[in-house]
């Protein structure tokens, strides 16, 4: 053959294909290296309209009515006890008071009712909290691989849990998207939400103070983890792990000025479940009001003296709970290894923020999956009470790039520099400490409880436990007239901006309309009341026998608009009638 017919051969099919991946590399690195120079204010932006964006979609696209999402009853426990305070009394204190600090304006201006103020609760959720949550996310990336890991970690808190959407088994898609996806994106009034942006913000002051052991991070750091154990008690494992972060990393200032941020909280907490329950949890015993003060300061010292009485772990349990997660998600096991690929990632960068997220995180399973009396995987309520460690987990995902061999070493690390001057920080922990701290204090001390002789507040029986507290509006009562045809009851529809109201028909004894059960706190009672009517309508006969009988109408609400499905919201006055 001459060599005028001799050809070139083509290159191989691999190398061909690695010359493509290179170049794809090649334009990765500068996208990446543009996005590193754009001001971090322009690209956090962008990721807070995202979300928003996000949050929008989700609202529209699941079953609402009007600005009601799906709740789990606790937030009335909240907002009648920031609305009792209006009225000068102190409720009983079975929950945290952080997240009824928050609600006490809105209780003042929303009146009894909570589905009046409820589209400017969930907007302060939405436009004020979760852009915190988000920046305490890029914070936290940033000070463990610079800017680029920092938008990493903002972009899994956004785009997760839309991916949780898909990562759900038929079965249980309606139950996440409409159970806990509200939730989680700050469209209800329960605590969980504020839990988780507080979380994470306490959580950047950790690890700014395991990294620099600067006293203002570790005070502020100390602040917003009580103001966490404020809103729920359940936060602590944040503690925990910010407690092993610091031991770790040998900050031993960092742990004695945290402590300092930390006690107020602690205070403050033992002398509101002291004056409004009538004992401090943790010493099991009823506490006398003169001892308040004294024994304030013991329960950090003291968190063994009866945490079995709260605490009782079973693996039994919660291999029960992993077992739901594999009927109800894609792949548990997935998540299992993405858990200890990304702490082992954390750990190959900074032992101090691989112990802190990985042991705040384990915490809450020992906490809340392996204990007796949480909720479960197969109503969504157990995965609602785990979103306060969505930020744990988001940081441990996040960390899984770590493992990649190189990329721990080629991220920058961080310089420590305060984050703002310090007249501001001494500005801002004086007004978490005295909204957090003093002024639930005051209102502990100087509110009387609500006692048996007071209407403010009832709950109905249901089963062996009771429902969530209701607040009565007094300007509310129904118009009864008794003739052959029994009592006719008619009262006036109710529109808050929130939502449409149903309305539940209660008739009770009128010798024993209401119950008090004895407390050394806040009086618990509750209306010995029988539900005889859910309805849309404003009007009811009841054909009832001769007697004396005390009628009430509940204003209930519910997300799917089902008079039979919501929570009493509030009631009316009673009226009583004489039937012959």
């Amino acid at each position: 053959m001459s060599a005028e017919h001799v050809t070139e051969a083509a290159p191989p099919a691999g190398h061909a294909l690695l010359e493509q991946l290179r170049a794809a590399g090649d334009a990765l690195g500068r996208a990446l290296s543009w996005l590193e120079a754009v001001r971090p204010r322009n690209v956090l932006a962008v990721f807070v309209i995202v979300e928003w964006l996000t949050i929008l979609g989700v609202a529209l696209v699941v079953r609402h009515n009007g600005w009601i999402y799906y709740q789990g009853g606790d937030q009335l426990w909240n907002y009648v006890t920031a609305w009792l305070w209006g009225h000068g009394r102190l409720a009983h204190t079975s929950i945290g008071y952080g997240w009824s600090i928050v609600l006490f304006p809105f209780a003042l201006l929303g009146g009894p009712n909570l589905v009046s103020p409820l589209p400017f609760i969930l907007l302060f959720n939405v436009l004020v909290l979760m852009p915190v949550a988000i920046l305490s996310a890029y914070g936290i990336g940033q000070r463990l691989g610079g800017r680029l890991f920092g938008y990493w970690t903002a972009l899994l808190w956004v785009v997760v849990p839309l991916i949780g959407i898909e990562y759900t088994n038929a079965g249980y898609h309606q139950r996440y998207t409409e159970l806990l996806l509200p939730q989680t994106l700050g469209l209800a009034v329960m605590s969980d939400f504020p839990s988780m942006a507080v979380s994470a913000a306490a959580a950047y002051f950790v690890l700014r103070a395991a990294q620099d052991d600067d006293r203002s991070d570790a005070l502020l750091a100390g602040v917003l983890v009580g103001i966490a154990i404020g809103i729920k008690p359940s936060n602590a494992p944040v503690l925990v792990g910010g407690a092993l972060a610091l031991l770790v990393a040998r900050r031993w200032r960092s742990m004695v000025w945290g402590t300092v941020g930390l006690a107020p909280s602690i205070l403050a907490l033992t002398v509101w479940k002291a004056q409004g329950e009538g004992t401090i949890p943790l010493f099991h015993r009823a506490t006398a009001t003169g001892e308040v003060l004294v024994a304030s300061a013991a329960p950090v010292l003291a968190l063994g003296l009866h945490i079995h009485t709260y605490f009782h772990p079973s693996w039994q349990r919660f291999a029960q709970e992993l077992d739901s997660m594999r009927e109800h998600f894609w792949s548990v096991r997935v998540l299992e290894g993405l858990f200890v690929a990304g702490v082992i990632g954390l750990l190959r960068k900074s032992r101090p923020a691989g112990v802190f997220f990985g042991g705040w995180f384990a915490t809450v399973l020992l906490v809340k999956w392996a204990n007796q009396g949480s909720g479960t995987v197969d109503n969504a309520d157990l995965l609602r009470q785990t979103i306060s460690a969505v930020p744990a987990a988001l940081v441990i995902l996040a960390g899984v790039l770590l493992l990649f061999p190189g990329v721990p070493q080629k991220l920058p690390r961080p310089k420590p520099r305060p984050w703002t001057s310090r007249r501001f920080r001494a500005g801002l922990v004086a007004a978490l400490l005295t909204l957090f701290a003093a002024v639930p204090i005051a209102l502990a001390a100087a509110l009387p409880v609500l006692e048996n002789s007071d209407t403010i507040s009832y709950y109905t029986q249901t089963g062996s436990s009771l429902s969530a507290p209701f607040a009565v509006d007094s300007g509310w009562r129904p118009a009864a007239t008794v003739g052959r045809g029994g009592v006719s009851l008619t009262w006036s529809r109710l529109d808050p901006l929130g939502g449409t109201m149903d309305y539940v028909v209660l008739r009770a004894p009128a010798s024993r309309a209401i119950v008090c059960d004895q407390t050394a706190g806040g009086a618990q009672c509750r209306l010995n009341a029988t539900p005889v009517d859910a309805t849309h309508g404003t009007r009811f006969v009841d054909h009832i026998g001769a007697g004396r009988w005390t009628y009430r109408i509940g204003a209930a609400a519910s997300w799917i608009n089902d008079p039979t499905a919501g929570d009493i919201y509030v009631v009316g006055r009673a009226v009583t009638v004489t039937a012959r």
